[in-house]
């Protein structure tokens, strides 16, 4: 499972310079799954550039995918706000042989449905925490407002797609045809 989504979101830290897509749900007919995600939000990062991008699975997985820039690795393996931990998904890391190009970290905070639901209204301040530096930065409430309001379309998608998705699917976070950053 982790395996799968490392090289998910590996993929996603690869590619760069995509636009970015509006709010939408994606299927997977393999697995009966789908996925409802926001649109990339840069956000103001203490070091580098990170973006973001929250999601909901058919599942009831909550949280946000994240791809961190920066001239040098930190290696990132924790989540924090205010005090509390949450699971952080290490997707893994990237650095291109060239002068000026950016390590990129990519991964994934889980959140539970009622902390969704509240940043949703109130945003999400963090601390992604690694060995050798942390980045903190604030989430605009809209970035989980737009995906709920995709959420009754999504639960209708993964009904007409044959029902509750088998029980150990894989939490696929991103898409290999967009990312950001550029």
């Amino acid at each position: 499972m982790k395996r799968l989504l490392s090289l998910a979101l590996i993929v996603v830290g690869l590619t760069s310079c995509v636009a970015s897509r509006p709010p939408h749900i994606e299927s997977d007919v393999h697995t009966g799954s789908s996925m409802a995600y926001g649109s990339y939000h840069n956000i103001r990062a203490s070091t580098g550039e990170l973006v973001i991008r929250a999601f909901i699975s058919s599942n009831s997985d909550y949280g946000f995918s994240t791809v961190y820039g920066s001239d040098d690795k930190i290696g990132i393996n924790e989540a924090w706000s205010f005090g509390k931990k949450f699971r952080y998904i290490k997707g893994g890391s990237v650095k291109r042989g060239c002068r000026g190009c950016l390590a990129k970290e990519v991964g994934a905070v889980i959140l539970s449905e009622s902390e969704f639901h509240s940043a949703a209204v109130n945003g999400f301040e963090f601390e992604l925490s690694g060995k050798a530096g942390d980045v903190t930065g604030q989430i605009p409430p809209q970035a989980f407002s737009e995906v709920l309001g995709l959420q009754v379309k999504l639960n209708a998608t993964s009904s007409s797609a044959g029902g509750d998705a088998p029980a150990n699917q894989t939490l696929e976070i991103a898409t290999p045809d967009e990312a950001e950053p550029g």
